[in-house]
């Protein structure tokens, strides 16, 4: 107690010295810091941890600082030194905080940020830096402190603060030489790598180090955290047959014994479980960068990933979760297996949602995981409808990627999902291909359709998704209360009325000829905007009178509306040789239409209305390179032109030879797809039969 009162009474004797009202922290003048500080050399834990909290929010509350957070540190760093001060640790961390400046980045910065005020707190986070460096001497004898809490945080200070790195770097690796603390040593590797990215001189042979101890230390997760950090920084130094390493570590660190043993005592309890969380920081932190740095290395990738979803703990088998999904969505490649164990997962209802919700991303590509989706369907208490807590309710991932696979089982929960009183969201994600499979949802779906108002705004999403359904049955039964939704929606302004008219107009055109009854509706709407080009794609396929529709088609053609061009050349395509009167503007716009799409969409129209691929194939070519959403289009064009293609073939088998998705590469013009997986597998599809239909020398040569 003696000890303690003395030590409070220096520190306050230099606290006096200091104006501190004069200062500033969060709340404006800083009269009570020096009583914060008085707090942090109490002997009670208590009380230095309620000091610690209150000086953490006046002087560093997020992000920013005050001319009392620079007058502290002198402060810290003397009680940091005192190995009679306790939770020094916790004030070396506070020190990080304080010193480690500039939260984001300059450049980025440079533009958005530049105003007075920015720039004054810019150069007070400068200040406060340069305050903690003044200091960082007293770091390194930190590092080899008796306090393992204090070797758990100065490593890290040590790296970030002292300006020789050698120097920080020999006292690192000395201590590594000793530390038996596990998270102490960790602490040291992470040191080690801020050496990499503070001090560039030395960033050479701190990676050497990094090296060193992945390649001959003796603890799993010592070497995991040393090869991830080598490999963020040196990617080339990733070594040969890294994933079966990678997996006989991860071995060893499942073996470890669970965290947490109440045995042991709360302090020891707690301590466990923190470093289990530390590990496993660890470990997805590796795994991450290592499946980057993978890329298209499919089968280890592949690899790696199923023995992570043989992981023992659920938060283990959940990064491995979204590292399948990864993998599937972004390459290509036979995945079978690891579609199935994904699937497994859907039997622990903890994991359940998170493994359904990456199936449903693999569209048909869930295949293999079709009856682990039906066993997890029919184990939810709402056959797959999920309900929140607000009360309101969603179609649910299992069930949604069940019937896009177009599995009958998926059938009787649709049912059901139609009889709820009220329809829950995401109902048109769920209709997959069931064709005559799902006729029992047919008298349910006409009688959804029959009693939802039309003009009413809340039922928009439902009608909608109900509209779509209707199209992908393509049952004759619900015309009628398709054509009572569509004479409904006209009165309806606005683009709501506008998007029911077109998910009406496009479930009438599934159904073809079955639809003729629809004819006097379709002609009201020809010469509506927004809606006659889908009015006109309805019509032709009801009546397949081109007469009738060509004028509309035309309008659209020549007007300035890029949706409606691509759409009316798109309908033009389907019409064939009896539209061949629009060729000249379709070849115009193929030329010089304005955007890819539109200019592929009329190359595409052009050969099947006239048939010209010498002023065709040229226009397809260049699109495929400039943008990649065109490509799927453009491959179903080349497979019906057959030997007039040939010049594409080179075209085919480099994207054949693709190992990554479409939705992951950058076209010529910096753009993305957005195909999903599914568009992916079809793009694949159209190029395999573009060139089994070109002649067989073309495809030899």
């Amino acid at each position: 107690m003696t000890d303690d009162r003395s030590r409070r009474n220096a520190v306050l004797a230099r606290l006096r010295e200091t104006d501190w009202s004069a200062l500033e922290c969060v709340d404006g003048p800083a009269d009570g810091v020096p009583g914060l500080l008085l707090g942090l050399a109490s002997g009670d834990p208590e009380e230095r941890a309620a000091a610690l909290d209150g000086l953490r929010r006046a002087v560093r509350h997020q992000g920013d600082v005050h001319d009392s957070t620079i007058a502290c540190v002198p402060f810290l760093f003397e009680l940091v030194a005192d190995p009679a001060v306790g939770d020094r640790g916790e004030l070396v961390g506070l020190l990080v905080d304080i010193g480690d400046e500039d939260p984001y980045d300059e450049d980025d910065a440079a533009e958005d940020w530049d105003d007075e005020g920015t720039r004054a707190w810019r150069a007070m986070l400068r200040e406060a830096a340069t305050a903690v460096r003044a200091g960082a001497d007293v770091l390194l004898s930190l590092v080899d402190d008796p306090d393992p809490g204090v070797r758990r945080e100065a490593p890290f200070a040590l790296a970030l603060f002292h300006g020789d790195g050698a120097r920080v770097l020999s006292v690192l690796g000395e201590r590594l030489a000793l530390e038996r603390d596990a998270r102490a040593r960790l602490a040291l590797v992470d040191a080690v790598e801020a050496v990499v990215r503070r001090h560039p001189g030395s960033a050479g042979d701190a990676l050497m180090l990094l090296d060193g101890l992945f390649r001959r230390g003796t603890d799993p997760v010592e070497r995991l955290a040393a090869l991830s950090r080598l490999l963020s920084h040196a990617p080339e130094r990733l070594p040969a047959g890294v994933v079966p390493t990678v997996a006989g570590l991860l071995d060893r660190v499942r073996e470890q014994p669970p965290a947490g043993d109440a045995s042991a005592g709360p302090a020891k309890e707690r301590e466990a479980v923190e470093h289990a969380e530390l590990v496993a920081t660890e470990t997805v932190f590796l795994l991450r960068v290592l499946h980057d740095l993978l890329g298209d290395r499919v089968a280890e990738r592949t690899e790696l990933v199923l023995h992570q979803l043989r992981g023992r703990d659920r938060s283990e088998r959940v990064n491995a979760l979204w590292a399948a999904s990864r993998l599937v969505r972004e390459w290509r490649g036979a995945h079978e297996e690891v579609v199935e164990s994904v699937g497994r997962e859907l039997a622990d209802p903890e994991l359940r949602g998170a493994a359904a919700s990456v199936l449903r991303q693999f569209c048909e590509r869930a295949a293999p995981a079709a009856d682990h989706l039906a066993a997890a369907v029919a184990a939810e208490p709402g056959g797959g409808v999920v309900v929140r807590p607000s009360g309101t309710a969603s179609v649910g991932d299992a069930l949604t990627a069940l019937a896009r696979l177009g599995d009958p089982r998926a059938v009787p929960h649709l049912a059901a999902v139609l009889e709820r009183p009220r329809l829950p969201d995401g109902l048109g994600g769920a209709m997959g291909s069931l064709g005559d499979r799902a006729a029992p949802l047919v008298p349910l779906l006409r009688r959804r359709l029959a009693e939802t108002p039309p003009g009413e705004a809340a039922y928009a999403p439902a009608l909608t998704s109900l509209l779509a359904w209707s199209a992908a049955l393509g049952s004759a039964d619900v015309l009628p209360e398709v054509l009572r939704v569509l004479r409904g929606s006209r009165g309806m302004p606005g683009e709501r009325g506008a998007g029911i008219r077109r998910a009406a107009l496009r479930a009438v055109e599934a159904l073809g000829p079955a639809a003729q009854g629809a004819a006097p509706d379709l002609r009201a709407l020809l010469s509506e905007p927004g809606t006659a080009v889908d009015a006109a794609a309805a019509l032709w396929a009801a009546e397949g009178d081109a007469e009738a529709v060509l004028p509309a088609l035309r309008a659209a053609l020549g007007g300035e509306d890029d949706r409606a061009r691509r759409s009316a050349a798109s309908v033009l395509g389907r019409i064939g040789p009896a539209a061949a009167e629009a060729g000249p503007r379709l070849r115009e716009l193929a030329l010089c239409g304005g955007e890819p799409r539109a200019r592929a969409g009329a190359a595409i129209a052009l050969w099947r209305t006239a048939g010209d691929g010498e002023a065709v194939l040229p226009v397809l070519c260049r699109e495929w390179e400039r943008d990649l959403g065109t490509r799927g289009p453009i491959a179903g064009c080349l497979a019906e032109m057959g030997a007039a293609a040939g010049a594409a073939v080179p075209l085919l088998r480099a994207e054949l030879a693709e190992a990554r998705r479409l939705d992951h590469r950058r076209d010529a013009d910096g753009g993305r797809g957005a195909h999903g997986v599914d568009g992916d597998e079809a793009l694949l599809r159209a190029c395999r039969r573009a060139l089994g239909a070109i002649s067989p020398a073309k495809e030899r040569s």
